[in-house]
């Protein structure tokens, strides 16, 4: 049996005009390996918050009239949930807490594929379809792009999506940006050059309102693929772990789905690419001499299910390429994720000055004030604060 550490790293009180906030700061671990946990879900109960920790395991509350007797729940895929109380914590002296976890052993579990394909084609349909038209998801959006071992363009902000069904049933996605904050570096050099621009398009994230967006869940990938299920969570919650087939003649994917077993709902979908001796890369692509390989794609979306409504509270993409030309040889990964922090699907008015470009630092710096200090997101990593302090 695995354990899951939250390390509770600092709680900072400060005041803030005429009221207080605090700031609850922590870190996820796992007890086995020290390892971090990244993209775990943190919750505040009584205040219904919620927030995810990065990839280095981090996660942060800003809170106004901190409730000692809130509860906070941790949930990681793969890990059991558990709770504690804000006041148990700080009892606590060495700010350290073990959270016992049973691991999800799916090599014990085998199940025919007709099966979890029926379960993939319905909770696919019934999360999709749960999306009522038109919605507006507003929250903290964030890309970076990195070039080896340096970041070279860091963007994040506040947006706003509109989404709406067109006459097809087309999701269509419309971008309002509220603020946005931008710094950029030149790295050309001899021995590497810059000028690759983020290749995830800032509308990209929110079609993830419909989980068929997902190319895994697309009926037709089905048989690409063998699955693997078991339920967890006291029987409340279907895990799926699905890889590709041996011997597969098409780049495929490895990942698992969470579904929530009364409703069909789907929880969470993570993915990433997964290699073969036939296809060591996803794609490999040549331009005026510039040879670009996609070595992985990563996608991970987390879905709420609320008072009878159903929207993604985080999504994350990020792509890794390698680039050769002549002598430069230089490795890339550009990403972006969105947290929601406020869901409407009620006296919605349809933005006006929509964000008509593909990245977020295409908007510069507009900002009236420093929004990212009064969210809850999960916080940038060591290497992007030094980045934005240089």
């Amino acid at each position: 049996m695995k354990e899951l550490t939250i390390i509770f790293i600092c709680i900072i009180f400060f005041n803030l005009n005429l009221f207080s906030q605090s700031t609850l700061i922590g870190q996820v671990l796992d007890q086995k390996s020290f390892n971090a946990i990244p993209f775990s879900l943190i919750r505040l109960s009584k205040i219904n918050i919620q927030s995810i920790s990065n990839e280095d395991g981090f996660f942060s509350f800003n809170i106004v009239d901190l409730n000692l007797d809130d509860t906070i729940t941790v949930s990681s895929l793969g890990y059991s949930t558990k709770k504690f109380t804000i006041a148990e914590m700080l009892k606590n002296r060495t700010n350290k807490f073990y959270l016992l976890e049973t691991p999800i052993n799916l090599s014990e579990v085998s199940v025919q594929p007709i099966n979890v394909v029926s379960l993939l084609n319905n909770a696919t349909k019934v999360s999709s379809f749960k999306f009522q038209s038109p919605i507006l998801l507003n929250g903290y959006y964030r890309e970076v792009v990195k070039t080896d071992t340096s970041i070279s363009k860091y963007a994040d902000g506040l947006i706003s999506y509109y989404l709406q069904r067109d006459k097809k049933t087309k999701v269509e996605v419309l971008t309002k940006i509220n603020q946005s904050r931008l710094k950029e570096i030149n790295l050309d050099d001899d021995d590497r050059f810059d000028g690759l621009e983020s290749k995830i398009p800032v509308s990209k994230l929110a079609e993830f309102i419909e989980p068929i967006s997902a190319s895994i869940l697309d009926s037709n990938n089905f048989k690409y693929y063998d699955y693997q299920i078991q339920e967890v969570n006291e029987g409340t919650i279907y895990v799926i772990k699905f890889k590709p087939k041996p011997n597969t003649n098409t780049p495929l994917y490895q990942g698992v789905i969470e579904i929530d077993k009364m409703t069909n709902f789907i929880l969470s979908i993570e993915y990433k690419f997964s290699p073969t001796p036939n296809f060591k890369v996803l794609k490999n692509v040549t331009i005026l001499g510039m040879s670009v390989s996609i070595t992985d794609i990563t996608t991970i979306v987390k879905y709420n299910l609320e008072n009878e409504n159903y929207f993604p509270i985080y999504v994350y993409k990020r792509i890794n390429f390698s680039t050769n030309f002549k002598k430069i040889s230089q490795t890339n990964e550009v990403k972006s994720e969105f947290i929601t922090v406020d869901f409407k699907n009620e006296g919605i008015v349809k933005p006006i000055e929509l964000f008509k470009k593909k990245y977020l630092y295409q908007n510069g710096n507009k900002f009236t004030y420093n929004f990212w200090e009064y969210l809850n997101i999960n916080p940038n990593s060591k290497l992007i604060n030094n980045f934005l302090k240089d």
